[in-house]
């Protein structure tokens, strides 16, 4: 364990690397609540009542926006109170292949799942579903729109454009 130059001791496991990048999320839930941020290897997750389960239990849930969803298996890794009622639960994914791991990353940095994403790119094809109650919504992140601006206007259209006639072929 290694001490800050401020000579606080630090946090249990504040020495262990993410295995991967984590993203903050916006709309997604799963069975035990709202995701608050996720990565192709895990997620944390608020709800308002006490879990279910304890930690190391497994399970099987459906991450999902109000138009898609993927199904993955994890583990509760750890379970944290943090208000009166609130707790949030880390949630460790297993058996995760790498197509499903690319899924979850675009879910939580865009809120859907490029179908340009081909299986041959992530070794296997994602298991994606509309929800039953699909509603087109759609958002780029503002570093995107950034970008798009730099690479012309046209880029992010035909992104859109994409976006836009693979939903409406799913729905």
């Amino acid at each position: 364990m290694a001490w800050s130059w401020t000579g606080d001791k630090p946090r249990q496991g504040a020495t262990r690397p993410r295995r991967q990048e984590r993203f903050p999320t916006h709309g997604l839930n799963c069975p035990l609540g709202t995701v608050l941020d996720l990565s192709g290897s895990g997620m944390r997750v608020r709800r308002e009542s006490k879990p279910p389960l304890n930690v190391g239990d497994p399970m099987a849930m459906t991450i999902g926006s109000e138009s898609q969803s993927v199904k993955v298996s994890g583990k509760v890794a750890w379970i944290k109170r943090v208000s009166w009622r609130s707790f949030e639960v880390g949630v460790q994914f297993v058996d995760v292949r790498p197509g499903i791991s690319a899924a979850l990353v675009q879910l939580a940095q865009y809120g859907f799942i490029s179908a340009n994403s081909s299986p041959a790119e992530n070794n296997a094809a994602p298991k994606v579903s509309p929800s039953p109650k699909a509603k087109i919504v759609s958002s780029i992140p503002i570093r995107h729109i950034m970008t798009g601006m730099q690479a012309g206007l046209s880029k992010i259209t035909d992104l859109i454009a994409a976006q836009s006639a693979e939903i409406q072929k799913s729905v």
